[in-house]
């Protein structure tokens, strides 16, 4: 498996998706996923509701490949709004937390996933961002180790999320 992210496209296995990377898009080439309902806490309902309206969590659902490492979530049930691959999920607990870590590759404007994230910026709690031109790359790292972002190795993440730009205006 390998996913390469460009300021422009995403590629998985090749295969270059434009603005959108679609549900069914997806299904077909990873196989059917396992299906979460996504559950948010009372605070985060109360947030996006009053953004997005009372029926925005009726089509949120996180799209889990446990074999492959991989979820994705849709908050409409056909375009993704997000990619991610987990790292370590033995510091996961979230319902659609793959069962098995990623073990592909993961390439961003030709650099190992790595070095790329390692020139953004760290932000609240336990992340760092890398923002591309047209996405977002979330990186979480295990909370309670204070190290330099450019000091920490591949061991020290979690996760990582792919994101793309126009979801920065909704959430």
């Amino acid at each position: 498996m390998e996913i390469e992210l460009t300021d422009e496209t995403i590629r998985i296995n090749g295969q270059p998706f434009g603005d959108t990377v679609t549900v069914d898009a997806l299904k077909s080439m990873l196989g059917e996923p396992r299906i979460q309902k996504t559950e948010p806490d009372k605070n985060y309902r109360e947030y996006m509701e009053q953004r997005r309206g009372k029926d925005y969590f009726d089509n949120c659902k996180s799209l889990v490949w446990d074999d492959l490492g991989i979820y994705s979530r849709t908050d409409d049930g056909t375009t993704l709004v997000s990619l991610g691959m987990v790292l370590d999920n033995q510091h996961k607990t979230a319902p659609h937390t793959p069962h098995s870590n990623f073990s592909g590759t993961f390439i961003i404007n030709g650099e190992d996933w790595l070095t790329a994230v390692k020139a953004g910026q760290n932000m609240f709690g336990n992340y760092c961002k890398l923002s591309l031109k047209r996405f977002v790359v979330f990186a979480e790292y295990q909370p309670g180790k204070k190290i330099a972002l450019s000091e920490r190795t591949e061991k020290d993440f979690t996760l990582i999320e792919i994101t793309h730009e126009y979801m920065r205006e909704k959430l």
